[in-house]
């Protein structure tokens, strides 16, 4: 097996789908069964790590999002705003 850091979320989910399929399929035998079964229980905490780091940088940019969304909406309504106006949305 390739180094899994070198390979991308979707390599290595697509790997894992393999694995699982021969074990469903029962195309394993016992000896190459376990062997594989390690390599599956790699990939899937690899990919579990890798979509914790995705999840936490999803998180930093929504809160960067929601900061300048917060700075930028005034917090009153223009005067000059009219209901008419309204109507265009």
């Amino acid at each position: 097996m390739e180094k899994s850091s070198n390979k991308t979320f979707t390599q290595l989910y697509e790997e894992l789908e393999t694995l699982v399929k021969e074990f469903e399929d029962g195309d394993v035998d016992i000896e190459d069964g376990i062997e594989k079964f390690k390599q599956g229980a790699g990939i899937a905490k690899e990919l579990q790590s890798r979509l914790q780091v995705l999840e936490n940088e999803i998180k930093e940019v929504k809160v960067e999002v929601d900061e300048r969304t917060e700075d930028e909406s005034p917090d009153t309504v223009p005067d000059d705003y009219s209901s008419a106006d309204a109507s265009l949305f």
